[in-house]
């Protein structure tokens, strides 16, 4: 045994300690997006490196640049030990939103008035997210025969200002949705069954849509928060799971690269599942590589790219890409020159591939752009974050737990992410307020006993 396993172990389990200490501020009925960005730690950071750190490396042949060793890149591992400390430093520092409601401390009255309107904002906020998904699905021609899904999305981007905003509102409010689920059971708005059950159902349509996997994660983590009480026991399930997960989501890789190749039929399909199947017996690595896939490990990777090639192959872009927050909805076409998503450029600077995304953990794209200040910046980052969110909290009572989820999805999505969310957020409350109206007055009419004290 090495003395930097050791001194590497030791730190990380230092931090592993420091983050369960941090989950006890997290209090469901106030939930921010430093919580979500916290969680994301856990399932981004800590799992992947116990698992690199336990087997000694990790290597993603599709990914150039080396295999990760933990003890042995240490630069990179002082990098992400860094990044969790700023996320742990930011967590404790910022503020929390108010809390919607305390069961028994308001008046009946009061207590219907907001069920209906959160039940009401949801069921809206439904409708709208699967038209626009549907919407989605068909302009871009996913369903035709031709190129692959993900360059059928980049070309319906770059047509319009319309696509931008069309296709960005559809990918943060499926996000969103989970967190008025999440609002409406820890208040006591709906029943856990139902929202286990719509939760499952707006899984398995998001996932036939759009193909991302990511949704489901977002699902499980929902029911660990309704199950709150019982988490101990909901995580010993997911243990079990884990390699029966691994390896449906190793298939389900296989299977998106293939399905729609021939179109919407059924033999596209049938075709799709049996590479798919093919690909697990024969490609889909041992169950340590299938689990690492769950948990996007290869990001890992990616970083410690990063970390060794800036400032000599990889050039600081002294916060060029940060700035997509603000120009994100300026297509492509009519400004060349506009920022890119950074995974994308990670993708050309490491495997030399236009258009590839690598991402790179929450803190890759931050180092690349602020190097040596980079964890100044993140901190900045994270808690300007958390404060629009607190902001739009006074103004939609669900917006700490729609930002719960905002703070999760960055490990895996840019900066951009956070402004996309709260004008999607925005956009639905504003746009969706006379139709919400209507049918909490209608609401009102049929139960107008339960409008009186």
């Amino acid at each position: 045994m090495s003395a930097s396993f050791i001194l590497v172990g030791s730190v990380f389990i230092f931090f592993c300690a420091l983050s369960v200490q941090a989950f006890e501020r997290v209090d469901p009925r106030r939930l921010c997006l430093l919580d979500g960005v916290l969680v994301g730690t856990v399932y981004f950071a800590a799992i992947p490196l116990s698992l690199m750190i336990f087997v000694g490396d990790f290597y993603d042949n599709d990914i150039l640049g080396g295999p990760y060793r933990p003890t042995e890149d240490l630069h990179t591992t002082l990098m992400a030990f860094l990044g969790w400390a700023t996320v742990l430093v930011a967590h404790r520092s910022t503020k929390r939103p108010i809390k919607a409601t305390l069961i028994g401390a308001i008046s009946p009255t009061d207590f219907t008035v907001r069920r209906h309107n959160a039940v009401v904002s949801t069921v809206v906020l439904i409708a709208f997210l699967e038209f626009l998904s549907v919407y989605f699905f068909v302009s871009a021609g996913k369903y035709e025969a031709g190129a692959h899904w993900m360059e059928k999305n980049a070309q319906f981007m770059a047509q319009s200002t319309f696509a931008i905003f069309a296709t960005n509102l559809s990918n943060a409010l499926r996000f969103a949705i989970f967190g008025f689920l999440i609002f409406n059971d820890v208040n006591g708005f709906t029943r856990k069954r139902t929202t286990v059950t719509l939760g499952l159902l707006l899984s398995l349509v998001d996932i036939t849509l759009t193909f991302n996997r990511i949704t489901f994660v977002i699902y499980l983590i929902t029911i660990i928060i309704v199950f709150r009480q019982r988490i101990y026991a909901v995580l010993a399930a997911y243990l079990v799971a884990i390699p029966i997960l691994a390896t449906i989501s190793s298939g389900w890789t296989a299977f998106r690269s293939k399905a729609l190749s021939q179109g919407l039929s059924l033999k596209g399909a049938e075709d799709a599942i049996l590479f798919a199947a093919s690909y697990v017996q024969s490609n889909g690595g041992d169950v340590f590589h299938r689990v690492c896939g769950v948990f996007e490990t290869a990001n890992f990777q990616v970083l410690n790219a990063i970390v060794n090639n800036t400032p000599d192959r990889i050039d600081v872009l002294y916060g060029y890409t940060l700035i997509r927050p603000f120009v994100f909805w300026i297509p492509s076409t009519l400004w060349q020159g506009k920022p890119p998503v950074f995974s994308t450029l990670m993708g050309k600077a490491i495997n030399g591939i236009e258009g590839l995304s690598l991402a790179a953990t929450l803190f890759g794209e931050v180092y690349v752009n602020a190097f040596i200040f980079w964890p100044i910046v993140l901190f900045a980052l994270l808690i300007g974050a958390n404060w629009i969110f607190l902001i739009l909290n006074r103004f939609i009572p669900a917006a700490g737990s729609i930002g719960f989820f905002v703070g999760f999805m960055l490990w895996r999505f840019d900066m951009s992410f956070v402004t996309i969310s709260a004008f999607a957020i925005s956009v639905f409350s504003i746009s969706t307020s006379p139709i919400r109206a209507v049918m909490s007055e209608t609401l009102r009419r049929a139960y107008p006993h339960k409008y009186h004290s």
